[in-house]
């Protein structure tokens, strides 16, 4: 289910500082302490049942040329870093989704998963696709409850259970040297939190660091992205996988 992205839809998503403005600015309007606590609370119950995804904050990194799209690889050789995210030309059967947003078709009022950014498999993978209609139904009406944009948060891929130790999260930032590159780290979640300009990007059911059971209703932090002031009250539904670091325009 579900469609591609082209360039220009790309380029038209907010860099992560107006996205994350966006978010909070929505949250906001509908009193910050009650409206997350209940958004991430309802999350928290959805994506328990579908542990294959994580919440994601829409955003874009580099601007794109025709054809393009962002992929995601591993970094095989001794690095720092544990990924990368580039754009790529090739049109390989190995490169499939990892990142969707919701879509809507403006004369048929029918929504649906848009991938925005892709993930380079060895060809053996068995990684998800876009999540069902049950699954997006449910999704886009805890947003709308919630007065939360489609386009604000969209689904993309969790992390493996042995990809993250407990209390570490991905880190991605620009590459130093590299044009058009974002790289990825696996960090403890304090490195991030302690950088400026960084920004919680997605989230993942809490679990119990005990029985590792689902501590509901908490969803955790998966993905840093170098963080501004945390939402109030975000991290007791969810946690953060994965942050990022503010890219160039």
């Amino acid at each position: 289910m579900g469609t591609d992205i082209d360039h220009n839809g790309y380029n038209d998503l907010p860099t992560i500082p107006i996205a994350d403005k966006k978010f909070k600015d929505q949250l906001q309007a509908a009193n910050v302490t009650q409206s997350s606590l209940r958004l991430f609370s309802q999350l928290a119950d959805l994506f328990t049942g579908y542990p294959a995804y994580a919440v994601c904050l829409n955003h874009r990194h580099h601007l794109l040329k025709p054809g393009e799209r962002m992929v995601t690889e591993n970094i095989t050789e001794e690095s720092e870093w544990s990924q990368k995210t580039t754009p790529r030309l090739e049109k390989s059967s190995n490169i499939i989704p990892e990142r969707w947003l919701i879509t809507t078709n403006p004369d048929t009022a029918q929504s649906t998963f848009t991938a925005f950014e892709f993930r380079l498999t060895d060809g053996t993978s068995r990684l998800p696709g876009a999540p069902d209609q049950d699954f997006l139904r449910r999704f886009t009406d805890i947003l709308r409850e919630n007065s939360i944009g489609l386009d604000v948060l969209g689904v993309g891929i969790a992390p493996q259970p042995d990809e993250l130790a407990p209390g570490h999260v991905f880190w991605e930032q620009t590459h130093p040297t590299e044009d058009r590159v974002q790289v990825l780290q696996i960090v403890h979640s304090s490195k991030p939190a302690s950088v400026q300009y960084t920004y919680h990007t997605s989230w993942v059911p809490s679990t119990d660091p005990i029985s590792q059971k689902i501590a509901n209703p908490k969803i955790q932090f998966a993905t840093f992205m170098r963080m501004a002031d945390p939402i109030p009250q975000l991290a007791t539904a969810m946690s953060c996988t994965h942050s990022c670091t503010q890219c160039p325009p």
